[in-house]
């Protein structure tokens, strides 16, 4: 039994006629007549009562009617649910994401993403930098947005902004009312940051704008996540330099300030493995780089 012939089978029922059936489904009458004979041949019945007008269905045929619409209607689903996959509309995308992501990229992005792919099951993590390049290499994660990681062998990392860095003070602070500040300006505070094994490359990247800009922390106060580094710096136990994406304007114990001067900015980035790279994980790309222009305009 072949699918050609069910559908030619239900085109005539419905029909009632070889003739309109073909027209309908643009083949030749002789043909839908050929198949339909060789389908009641494999089935050792007869699904058709002809006359020189019109057909109806016998009792047989009316037995395999329903059963030949749900078999149709179920492979027309089936090749549905398969395209999609194949286009990356569908199917499972596991996304991984630095805290300070959330709070603007990856919505912008995810709803792009979600609009032009309603089918597709996404998953956020938020996990640390160097995490996500751990589960991107070993297939766990299918894309992450990181910060400020060098290149790593086993994956691709495309930038999508730059941030600008901002001074995060306890709104007590001696400076806090202050409209710009200065890297100097911080100089021999206490600095709360991540641990450096969160994220080595941006780490080292901060204490070294730091260096340049005459401002050398007395003590590192590490801090594991956003919410505990922003309850250190409300405690007033140090400050901290972090990008703008980084501010929280719910709290009312910690302010943010813009640096002056020529201090280098941060990238946000997108890192995911080609080993692993799915039909989803291009949707995705594909998704944030035309989200990437209105990411930009917003941080400039």
């Amino acid at each position: 039994m072949e699918l050609r012939q069910l559908r030619y089978f239900i085109a005539v029922a419905e029909d009632e006629q070889f003739s309109k059936a073909a027209a309908r489904l643009g083949v030749a009458q002789s043909t839908i007549s050929e198949q339909v004979r060789l389908l009641e041949k494999h089935l050792d019945a007869e699904l058709f009562l002809r006359s020189s007008r019109s057909v109806r269905l016998t009792s047989a045929g009316e037995a395999l009617l329903a059963g030949a619409r749900t078999t149709i209607a179920e492979l027309s689903r089936l090749e549905d649910v398969v395209r999609k996959h194949s286009m990356g509309q569908s199917g499972e995308l596991r996304v991984g994401a630095v805290g300070p992501a959330l709070h603007r990229a990856v919505p912008l992005i995810l709803r792009r993403l979600i609009r032009a792919s309603p089918d597709l099951a996404v998953s956020i993590h938020t996990l640390s930098t160097e995490v996500q390049v751990r589960k991107l290499v070993a297939g766990e994660l299918d894309v992450g947005f990181v910060r400020g990681l060098v290149r790593r062998r086993g994956l691709r990392v495309e930038t999508l902004m730059e941030e600008a860095l901002w001074a995060v003070l306890p709104s007590d602070h001696r400076l806090a009312q202050a409209d710009t500040l200065s890297l100097s300006d911080l100089n021999g505070e206490p600095f709360v940051f991540w641990p450096r094994g969160r994220n080595p490359s941006f780490y080292d990247q901060l204490i070294s704008t730091c260096h340049q800009h005459d401002c050398v922390p007395s003590q590192m106060i590490e801090g594991s996540d956003m919410q505990t580094q922003m309850a250190f710096i409300g405690a007033g136990l140090g400050v901290s330099v972090q990008p703008e994406s980084f501010r929280d304007r719910s709290r009312d114990d910690v302010v943010f300030v813009p640096l002056s001067g020529a201090v280098r900015k941060v990238a946000l980035q997108l890192a995911w493995s080609p080993t692993f790279e799915t039909p989803a994980v291009r949707t995705l790309l594909h998704n944030a780089r035309l989200g990437r222009a209105e990411l930009r305009r917003r941080a400039s």
